[in-house]
């Protein structure tokens, strides 16, 4: 009874725009779902997600708020914070937040916010992105600055899962979109993501894998990683040591980029003097003995 009221006060106040009452009830109703699973059971059961999700597409849609998020209060960011407690975002969850006013601050947040807040935007967008919802993804690929706003996430990382959620957003994005592809290669995205797995993290390499080698089925990208001194030393190092999927995609992505010119080539030349094709073997023999 505490969450089912606790929910239609935050629908109540989202509908009369009041965004000082907003965050304060979605403050609450996250310190109540972190608090202990039965919280938070009891308040996914009473509708959290739908009410947090139906009043922050309420909120951004006030006039107020169209000009300046500022003017929310922390509204929105306390809201994306507490939606986080409650996921997976069922689908009428998704077109709340898949709105194009919606995105608009989601994407804002994600570029101008404080850390926590923008953490808290970086999440649901994956979130969003991996329900593979085709909805979703295209309303989300059609969002004016969402790629910029991920390239500078990744550049100015402010939290390792922060990062880790922005990758899983690009390769999604990616795989759906020829377009987001072409316009993440444009923007930067096959050089950064060379230089962020010089020094990664196991499931940050793997992510970054995984983006690198769908964006190496553009020509542009594979023209960029060519031109890339570390892409070819990368993928070769990335290839042990790891993880058996980032050796799959490291493998896959040296393959896209031997098999793109015609003859020897460059990367086929560069991939014979690194080693790449004897370290293929070694893996394999030691596969074949375990």
């Amino acid at each position: 009874a505490d969450a089912a009221e606790l929910m239609a006060a935050v629908s109540a106040a989202a509908r009369r725009g009041d965004a000082p009452a907003c965050r304060q009830l979605a403050a609450r109703a996250r310190a109540l779902g972190k608090e202990s699973d039965r919280n938070r059971r009891c308040l996914a059961a009473a509708g959290a997600a739908r009410a947090l999700s139906s009043a922050f597409s309420q909120l951004v849609d006030q006039p107020a708020l169209a000009s300046s998020l500022t003017a929310s209060g922390g509204a929105l960011d306390e809201i994306l914070a507490a939606l986080v407690v409650f996921f997976p975002l069922g689908e009428e969850c998704r077109s709340h937040i898949a709105s194009p006013a919606s995105l608009n601050a989601v994407v804002s947040i994600l570029c101008h916010g404080e850390t926590t807040a923008k953490a808290s935007a970086a999440v649901v967008l994956r979130e969003m992105a991996s329900s593979s919802d085709p909805d979703c993804l295209d309303a989300m690929s059609e969002t004016d600055g969402i790629h910029d706003a991920l390239i500078k996430l990744l550049q100015r990382p402010v939290l390792p899962q922060a990062t880790k959620n922005a990758l899983v957003t690009a390769y999604y994005l990616v795989t759906n979109s020829g377009l987001a592809a072409s316009r993440l290669v444009d923007l930067g995205m096959v050089e950064l993501l060379v230089e962020l797995l010089v020094d990664a993290d196991k499931g940050t390499t793997e992510k970054a894998l995984a983006v690198l080698d769908s964006l190496l089925l553009t020509e542009e990208g594979r023209g960029k990683a060519c031109a890339h001194a570390l892409a070819l030393p990368v993928l070769v190092k990335k290839m042990q040591h790891v993880s058996d999927m980032a050796t799959e995609f490291a493998v896959s992505a040296l393959w896209r980029l031997c098999k793109s010119f015609s003859g020897e080539g460059p990367c086929k030349a560069e991939a014979l003097q690194l080693g790449a094709f004897q370290k293929l073997r070694s893996k394999k023999r030691v596969q074949s003995l375990q």
